[in-house]
This record gives structure tokens, C-alpha cells and sequence, in this order.
């Protein structure tokens, strides 16, 4: 918006490109007041950053994983010699993977609920609340499934180490 000594004027700025990245500041003053909603663009851009930061959640989560593995080291190498199998000890841990995932899915799901009708509104989306929870559900069972998945791998090859080390003494 622009001031010419009387009142405020929209200026309009036109992009040669649509895919070109506008400041989300500007994004409502650079643009004509018939096109306001927010371009999927931005909605991608957005979904792209929490990706970023479930991994880089699940990446500490893993750091601190293996520094619990190497802390409990004893009372595994105990299970183990007392009749455990790797998959009893797989299960020790991805409990905990479970319930810590399904408490954060629940607040995801709580939150969503909570904010969904702004977002509605700012980004000009006419869909039923089921679309973006039932989105949300499918996109939490992924992480889930993977981060079991990545988990049953460092558990299998960090408890073997810590298994032959021990053992080996």
C-alpha cells in the first residue's frame, strides 16, 4: 500500500511467474483484493518445513535412543543372558517409541481441531473438517510406521554390538 498525501492506494505488483515466492507479509498487499486466497505454493512450502522439523525431532529422538542403549547397556546384556530374544528387546524400546507417538499424535489431532477454522478462512479452503483430520491421522500413522521401522534397525544393530562386547569380556 502506497500513501499519496490523501489516502491510501493499493499498488499492484504483477510477478511474471506464479511458482515465484512473495513475502507472506506481502502477500495481501501486493495482490488484488478478488484474488486473496493463499496459493498452494505456500501450503506446500509449510508442509515441507514441518516434514523438517518432525525429522529433525526424530533424528534427536534416535541420538537419545542409542544414548539410552548404551546407558542400560547392562540390564540388556541381563535380559539377553536370561533367556531374551532381540525381539523381546525390540519391543522394550519400541514401546516407548509408541506411547511418546501416540501422545504427540494426540495433540496433533487436538491442535488441528483447534485451528482449523482459521486456517480454513486464511488460506480460502472449502473443505469438511474429516479431510484435514483424516490427512493428519494418515500422515501420523506414516511417521509412526517409519520411525518403528528406523527404530527396530539402530535397536537390532546397537543391542548386537552392545551384546558381543558384553559377552565377549
Amino acid at each position: 500500500m502506497a500513501y499519496d498525501g490523501e489516502q491510501y492506494t493499493r499498488t499492484m505488483v504483477m510477478y511474471p511467474n506464479p511458482n515465484d515466492l512473495i513475502h507472506i507479509s506481502k502477500i495481501r498487499t501486493e495482490t488484488p483484493l478478488q484474488d486473496m486466497n493463499v496459493s498452494i505454493d505456500y501450503l506446500y512450502f509449510f508442509m515441507g518445513l514441518g516434514v523438517l522439523v518432525i525429522v529433525c525431532g526424530l533424528l534427536n529422538y534416535f541420538t537419545m535412543l542409542l544414548t539410552r542403549i548404551r546407558m542400560r547397556q547392562r540390564e540388556i546384556v541381563l535380559r539377553y543372558v536370561n533367556g531374551a530374544d532381540r525381539w523381546q528387546l525390540l519391543q522394550l524400546f519400541d514401546t516407548e517409541l509408541l506411547i511418546i507417538m501416540m501422545v504427540a499424535t494426540a495433540l496433533a489431532l487436538l491442535i488441528t481441531a483447534w485451528f482449523l477454522p482459521q486456517f480454513r478462512d486464511v488460506c480460502c479452503i472449502e473443505q469438511t473438517d474429516s479431510f484435514f483430520l483424516v490427512g493428519v491421522m494418515a500422515y501420523a500413522v506414516a511417521v509412526i510406521a517409519v520411525s518403528l521401522v528406523v527404530t527396530m534397525v539402530i535397536i537390532h544393530i546397537a543391542c548386537g554390538r552392545q551384546l558381543q562386547q558384553s559377552l565377549g569380556r
